[in-house]
């Protein structure tokens, strides 16, 4: 089974997030709202650059 882009942008940024959350914070809600607005800016970064890169011949 292979896996397109989008999941695999996903998958990155959400164990990506997690470690960072883990390795950052210390209280166990300080590192799940670091850890999603880590998966937001990864996701929301990559979408956006997606856009722009769409319109670079």
């Amino acid at each position: 089974m292979a896996v397109t882009h989008f999941p695999a942008l996903v998958i990155y940024s959400f164990l990506t997030s997690v470690v960072f959350g883990v390795l950052s914070k210390d209280t166990p809600r300080d590192r799940l709202i670091y850890a999603a607005k880590v998966f937001a800016a990864f996701l929301g970064t990559a979408i956006v650059l997606g856009w722009l890169m769409y319109f670079v011949p």
